[in-house]
């Protein structure tokens, strides 16, 4: 008769091992099992089918001794449904009774180490039969993300390979079904959503809103036109985040990336973001390309709330300082930060900052055992005042970003003209102004154009205001920075 079980997996581990469990956890979680972990919960390890103990340096004598106790009741040979992967973190070599089974090797996070560990952990599937049928309830077999207010209606193509929702965020979003992904975001409302539908073709979506009006927006090739025939643009935001421990350099950094020139800067508070121009053969003819860089405070009071931040994020930047002996713990906490809160898949950069002070004083092969652990695509060394490997940098951030991911944006040409002229206010300094001062501006520099309040404040244009607003604070809230000697 076969037994069944609560949980898939039991990861056995010490305390100090927590962040790796965490992640592997997740990853497990993700791909259907049922996981959980920890080292004295002997109730949820007699419920599991799978133990995995988690071998490392951090493991004291009294934790061994815990491993092989649990080793010898999943090796009891009346437990024949029960299995033992033992799961190396680093060098450490198994003690007594974990030395006979053959172990996965967890050291560089392989992808074919990670396939091995998941085939061992998956139930028999007669087994997998069995739970199901236990269920109460049907689980979803993907989540959504990306409207940042309630969803308040969604229609489906008749073939079911695009879905469309709409949202109190005033947004329309398509979305890939197939591939879990958002593949496009339709403003032009001025206030929620309330209803989205499909014709029976499957070619266009329609939208009403509390605004008063009913748009049209074509499908598949997503060209947007309302009712009233108004012309649209297409452009894809880029989020690019720059962090890292306070003083390695990242301030200094996004001044050269975005303005080509050197500036000293004092210790960034909060969050600083600015637009990076890109080179005209990086748009196409269809989509324009934005990057819009994030520069993160480093300091640890901040660490929380800039997760909030690192959503949609398309490229992580992580800088540390070439002359600290143990650079990693703070990169390793930056990390698993970044791989929490970023609802999709993003691409790395490691970046040594301020190198124009000297060398790296950790070894190259300590380096590039990081990078291969973490997954980092590229490693630079760069200095800000030197505007050594800036270049580089630059380059390596606009060909790493994966752009065929982004959701791009399809929004009135009016947004994207006010959104221009908005930027251009912010690079003339022109950073906090107040609601009517704004709006003479735009009617002085846009002679003909007829907008209201609402254009601007719905669209990406009113983001840039905020963006601009967060760099006035961040420039003079010198009561609550702190200098940094100069050079950054």
């Amino acid at each position: 008769m076969s037994e069944t079980f609560d949980y898939d997996v039991f990861i056995s581990h010490s305390s100090k091992d927590k962040a790796a469990v965490r992640d592997l956890v997740t990853r497990l979680k993700a791909d259907g099992l049922r996981v959980t972990s920890g080292l004295r919960v002997k109730n949820r390890l007699e419920r599991s089918r799978t133990l995995i103990p988690v071998m490392s340096a951090n493991v004291s004598d009294s934790e061994w001794a815990i491993f092989e106790s649990q080793a010898l009741f999943f090796n009891d040979p009346t437990n024949q449904q029960r299995r033992l992967i033992p799961l190396r973190l680093d060098d450490t070599e198994p003690q007594l009774t974990l030395k006979q089974f053959a172990y996965v090797d967890w050291r560089h996070k392989s992808p074919d180490q990670y396939a091995a560990l998941l085939s061992s952990c998956r139930p028999p599937a007669a087994t997998m039969e069995s739970s199901a049928e236990h269920k109460d309830e049907l689980q979803p077999s993907r989540i959504l993300n990306g409207h940042s207010g309630a969803v308040f209606n969604v229609a489906v193509t008749p073939d079911g390979r695009l879905a469309v929702s709409g949202s109190s965020d005033t947004t329309v979003r398509v979305w890939d079904v197939e591939a879990g992904r958002c593949i496009a975001k339709l403003e032009g409302h001025s206030n929620k959503v309330l209803g989205v539908a499909m014709t029976a073709d499957g070619r266009l979506a329609v939208s009403g809103s509390y605004d008063g009006t009913v748009r049209v927006w074509e499908l598949p090739s997503m060209e947007g036109k309302s009712v009233e025939g108004a012309e649209v643009t297409r452009y894809t935001n880029a989020k690019v985040l720059l962090v890292g421990d306070s003083g390695v350099g990242k301030s200094g950094l996004a001044v050269r990336l975005t303005e080509d020139k050197f500036e000293a800067t004092v210790s960034t508070d909060a969050v600083w973001a600015t637009q990076l121009k890109l080179p005209g053969e990086v748009s196409t003819e269809e989509i324009e390309r934005e990057i819009w860089l994030w520069d993160f405070a480093g300091q640890a009071d901040y660490r929380l709330i800039h997760q909030l931040f690192m959503d949609e994020t398309a490229l992580a930047v992580l800088v540390f300082n070439p002359r600290s002996e143990n650079p990693f713990e703070g990169l390793g906490q930056w990390d698993r930060d970044l791989q929490r809160a970023a609802r999709r898949r993003f691409r790395k950069l490691l970046v040594a900052g301020r190198c124009d002070r000297g060398g790296l004083m950790v070894s190259g092969g300590s380096v590039e055992q990081f990078i291969r652990e973490r997954g980092f695509d590229e490693y630079l060394e760069t200095s800000a005042y030197a505007g050594t490997g800036c270049a580089e940098l630059r380059e390596a951030i606009v060909t790493n970003i994966p752009w065929d991911e982004i959701p791009w944006t399809s929004s009135p040409r009016i947004f994207k003209l006010l959104k221009e002229e908005i930027i251009r206010l912010k690079d003339e300094g022109k950073v906090l102004l107040r609601m009517g001062e704004l709006k003479q501006q735009l009617e002085m520099r846009l002679p003909g154009e007829a907008f209201t309040l609402e254009h601007w404040t719905v669209s990406g244009a009113g983001r840039g205001v905020a963006v601009g607003v967060r760099r006035l604070r961040a420039a003079h809230s010198g009561a609550r920075q702190r200098v940094r000697g100069g050079r950054d």
